[in-house]
């Protein structure tokens, strides 16, 4: 019975998703873009290949950047094998084509209605799927099982919050996790929370793939910034609403105490520049747009990084970030690429997303956690006028990545052994 709602509520829900996304392709073109592989039609025949392909699933840009470790590696030891790459949103499809270009296929992931899936399986016919991190979809799941196909879900975290409502919901959740055929968690945490859910067999400790992920030369070369190198520059990545409002008046603030500071503002979701636009209209800072291609003058204070897929070349240039998604009750987003560029970095109070993380280079010293936007304030101006203890957190975050590098590896170790245990 619960499956029959299931496959009735999704059936139904398409034609609205549908218009949702026509919708969101007006606000921001190109979301819309090959909408029919989400009905299941356009997808690669790999029937007549005699190695299947392997099919990595990444909803987003998070997700799509901590599967490129999966991705190079298989690109290197296995050339002939086709590599088949889904996501759900533009970001992360901007990403792959970015790095990969025609190296590996992409197509836009599939509404989750067993008919569609499975015209896909039968065409796809993957030799494994690998789901990063905890994208659950109980028809595309069902229908691998059913056709023997095996199920990784790699670098797996389940936060307290997740575990509470997959218990709740226990007769939806367990059968979805029991359909896999290995959990790859990011840390024994995880794979404690995890086993409440699952047989404990099921479950290994991989580490996380976002420590081996780092920002690659053409991501950065192709993000040219428009203003003066000698700039001092504050970038503040991936913020929700209604952060950027809360950080407005210690930007001003800070304009008085770091001469010719350039703060750059790039939010998590690019479609609500106008939304940020007005707040800075109605502020006393001047202000440039990269989509509008407008020039950083001398006078200008802020420039909105309103664009897709390019995040992570201005790490590069950046001297100070804070990382969005933590001054709110959103659990953070992604600290280690900026690490990963020797950037000295700080967050706000709410990082569950990446708890053990951030307490960890908290306790190394290696970030800085605020607990409210004064705070952040202080330490802001501190980490650009002291110069020791911007070099100071910049090598100890370092270490502690380089530290942390085995999760590939680990990864490996498990897909084979999956593999074997299915031929």
């Amino acid at each position: 019975m619960t499956w029959f709602c299931y496959q009735l509520i999704i059936t139904l829900s398409i034609p609205v998703v549908l218009l949702r996304l026509w919708f969101k392709n007006k606000r921001q073109p190109g979301y819309g873009q090959r909408w029919w592989q989400r009905l299941g039609f356009g997808w690669p025949d790999y029937r007549k290949y005699n190695n299947k392909p392997y099919w990595i699933h990444a909803v987003s840009l998070g997700e799509a950047m901590a599967s490129r470790p999966i991705i190079d590696d298989w690109l290197k030891t296995e050339p002939e094998r086709k590599i088949l790459v889904t996501t759900t949103t533009l970001s992360g499809y901007q990403h792959i084509k970015q790095v990969y270009g025609d190296k590996v296929l992409h197509c836009f992931f599939p509404y989750d209605n067993v008919c569609i899936i499975r015209r896909i399986v039968k065409r796809v016919q993957p030799a494994c799927v690998v789901v990063m991190e905890t994208e659950l979809w109980w028809a595309w799941f069902r229908v691998l099982n059913e056709n023997n196909i095996p199920i990784i879900l790699a670098n797996a975290r389940l936060s307290k919050r997740s575990l509470r409502r997959y218990a709740r919901y226990s007769f939806f959740a367990r059968p979805l996790f029991n359909c896999m055929s290995k959990i790859c968690a990011q840390t024994k945490i995880d794979a404690r929370r995890f086993s409440v859910l699952v047989n404990s067999r099921k479950i290994e400790v991989m580490g996380n793939l976002k420590f081996m992920t780092s920002v690659s030369n053409k991501g950065a070369s192709t993000c040219s910034p428009p203003w003066n190198a000698c700039r001092p520059i504050w970038l503040i990545a991936s913020t929700h609403a209604p952060e950027e409002q809360l950080l407005l008046p210690i930007i001003d603030k800070l304009q008085s105490d770091i001469p010719n500071l350039l703060t750059c503002i790039a939010p998590r979701h690019p479609d609500r520049r106008e939304e940020i636009i007005s707040q800075l209209k109605h502020s006393n800072l001047k202000y440039s747009v990269r989509s509008r291609k407008e020039s950083v003058e001398t006078s200008t204070s802020v420039y909105l990084l309103d664009t897709l897929g390019e995040l992570a070349g201005f790490y590069s240039y950046a001297d100070v970030v804070f990382v969005g998604g933590s001054l709110i009750p959103h659990g953070g987003q992604n600290i280690l690429e900026p690490i990963a560029m020797g950037v000295p970095v700080v967050v706000g109070p709410h990082t569950f997303n990446f708890q053990s993380i951030v307490q960890s280079l908290v306790k190394q010293h290696g970030l800085v956690q605020v607990d409210d936007v004064e705070s952040l304030y202080d330490i802001t101006k501190q980490l650009f006028l002291d110069n020791n203890l911007h070099k100071t957190q910049s090598k100890l975050a370092l270490d502690y990545l380089n530290q942390h590098r085995g999760a590939l590896l680990s990864f490996k170790h498990i897909f084979q052994s999956v593999l074997s245990a299915y031929k």
